[in-house]
């Protein structure tokens, strides 16, 4: 044997003896690969759709109907050719992708609003809260990576409008809100449910009328609750504080005025100096009789004058002389003969 390789032992020594405890484990094969989708997990035969969570109530039919049918772009891409094409090449889009697509298209149509056919919470106040795109791919089962080239296929595809939102903060600085998505009325006409979905939003829109008339009147009701436990207890505080709040002190008298006058003093009959009233002397009596109130006769009805009655001026004592017409030659009266007149005569 060559001196350079180590000397093996038997095949017998190899084995190990009763007391040196179990034998090793036998080593597993190496685990095959993954069967495609660049090691996300997809199989082609078996693609992974989006799923509702359990705890959520049950959705409009027509939203159920559109999850099922925008599935069979999976096996025919002919049936969205837009989307086909959003990879620009001439190839066919990959199962995978398709895939990705077709599970963040589910999650977008589960959380639909019909009224506005936006993606997201409609607020309790009319404002309308988007889901960010780590919300929706978390409930599609999908990586954020895989979720944004998802997206942004849709979004080359026309399946979806994507509207960003930043709010203002101090300065000049702006701070970025979850995105509105709004999904198009041409999708829902690809398969056929453009008239189903007017039906549905129209009754979705009477239902949020409805609950927004249910809201307003418990607001109302409990601003008037409010107001009347305001009102309770402000009428508490005020008659506690004037049970604890001292009597009025009288008014400081000026200097050098005279007292107020006794009760018994301010009586006609016991006013006759400084003097206490005798208890059988200046017993006050009955006061005069009261003076008969000043009779007033009452105009009867036909005296009155009617409330549409034209106003007559009363007749003068002493009427003057009616005026000449215009154009006429005003009357000379003789004049009467005087006093000197009279005599020669």
């Amino acid at each position: 044997m060559s001196p350079g390789f180590p000397r093996t032992a038997p095949l017998g020594a190899l084995a190990p003896k009763a007391d040196c405890g179990p034998p090793p484990a036998p080593i597993r094969p190496v685990a095959a690969a993954v069967s495609g989708g660049n090691r996300c997990g997809h199989d082609p035969a078996c693609p992974r759709w989006f799923e509702p969570p359990a705890h959520h109530a049950p959705h409009p039919r027509i939203l159920v109907k559109l999850e099922e049918a925008v599935r069979a772009y999976f096996a025919d891409p002919a049936v969205l050719p837009s989307l086909n094409a959003a990879n620009g090449s001439a190839r066919q889009q990959r199962s995978e992708r398709r895939e990705a697509c077709l599970a963040l298209l589910g999650a977008l149509v589960h959380y639909l609003d019909l009224v506005t056919l936006r993606v997201g919470i409609p607020q309790a106040d009319g404002s309308f809260e988007g889901l960010t795109l780590e919300f929706l791919a978390e409930k599609a089962g999908l990586g954020l990576r895989r979720a944004e080239r998802a997206c942004r296929d849709l979004r080359k595809a026309g399946l979806v409008e994507v509207y960003p939102i930043a709010q203002k903060t101090d300065g000049d600085r702006y701070r970025g809100l979850p995105a509105i998505r709004r999904l198009p009325v041409a999708l829902f006409k690809v398969f056929g449910l453009s008239r189903w979905l007017q039906r549905e939003r129209d009754k979705a829109a009477h239902r949020r009328r409805r609950q927004r008339r249910r809201q307003d009147a418990a607001q109302t009701e409990a601003d008037a609750g409010r107001r009347e436990l305001a009102l309770d207890a402000a009428r508490r505080r005020a008659a506690a504080d004037a049970e604890a709040r001292p009597p009025n002190p009288p008014p400081p008298r000026r200097r050098g005025a005279r007292p107020p006058a006794a009760p018994w003093a301010r009586c006609a009959i016991c006013s006759k100096g400084d003097r206490p009233p005798e208890p059988g002397r200046d017993r006050p009596g009955p006061g005069p009789p009261p003076l008969p109130a000043r009779s007033r006769r009452r105009r009867t009805r036909s005296a009155r004058r009617p409330p549409n009655a034209p106003f007559r001026r009363p007749r003068p004592l002493f009427p003057r002389r009616p005026r000449p017409k215009s154009g006429s030659r005003p009357r000379i009266r003789p004049a009467m003969p005087g006093p000197a007149a009279r005599v020669a005569g």
